[in-house]
């Protein structure tokens, strides 16, 4: 399987993983695809503004304080 083949079947074993969320009542009924982009956007903007577009050096993040502030907000929506 290549790479593009790796990364759909992911997508779709995340897809899944989402579904299963909205099955048990813990995730409001929703577009699956958008509720991932909601979820990892975030998170990806964060990596990409530190590393590449050189957030690190004129504004240093503390990615583990980030990433606990994103989870414990989505945990309450």
């Amino acid at each position: 399987m290549g790479v593009r083949g790796r990364r759909r079947s992911r997508a779709r074993g995340d897809g899944l993983r989402l579904a299963r969320h909205v099955a048990a009542g813990e995730l409001a009924p929703c577009d699956l695809r958008h509720a991932a982009l909601a979820l990892l956007g975030p998170l990806l903007l964060a990596l990409l503004h530190q590393g590449p577009l050189g957030g690190r050096v004129c504004g240093p993040l503390d990615l583990d304080a980030f990433a606990a502030t994103h989870q414990s907000i989505e945990r309450r929506c």
